[in-house]
This record gives structure tokens, sequence and C-alpha cells, in this order.
């Protein structure tokens, strides 16, 4: 049996750069970050248990990967915050729960 679990990212903080920005699970897109209602900017994908690299990117800011692990026990939501770090170049930047 294969437990199922979401990936959540909160992009709350950087909305305005981040509404509609491709998200990959594992090296294929699995959707876009589209916020839930007119006030809530998480968006949530399910995948099997186990070890998941996620990146967030758009057309203008490169993703930095970060890697989740769900655990096959029981099923967990792993929640990552989406920002966008405006240093020398746009970049998203992931921080896990």
């Amino acid at each position: 049996m294969t437990v199922c679990a979401p990936i959540q990212v909160d992009y709350s903080w950087a909305r305005g750069v981040l509404d509609s920005a491709a998200v990959e699970i594992d090296g294929a897109v699995a959707g876009h970050l589209q916020p839930y209602g007119r006030s809530n900017f998480v968006t949530g994908f399910r995948v099997d248990a186990g070890e998941h690299v996620v990146r967030v990117s758009t057309e203008r800011c490169e993703g930095v990967a970060d890697t989740v692990r769900l655990d096959p026990r029981g099923a967990r939501v792993a929640v990552l915050v989406a920002d966008v770090d405006d240093g020398y170049r746009c970049r998203v930047v992931l921080r896990g729960n």
C-alpha cells in the first residue's frame, strides 16, 4: 500500500512575484502556484511517501531546490515557505517545516 501525503508551498510572502510559478517535484513540473480563495496563498501537491526534491521557479527567478521527507508510516504534511532572495540575482528559496 502506498501512502500519499501533500507537499504544501506557502508563497504568501512573495505572492506578487510567485503567483503562477512552476513547481517541480523530483525533476518534473507538478503544477503551478495558485491562490486558494482570495487570501490563501498555499498550493498543495500529492506525492507518495519518501524523499522528494522540490523547486519553485519563474521566468525571471531561478529556483533553489530543497528536499523533504514524508514518513511512509503515516500521512504527514510537508510545508515549504517560498520566498524571493533579491541579492545579486532573483532566486526562489524554500524553507522547510
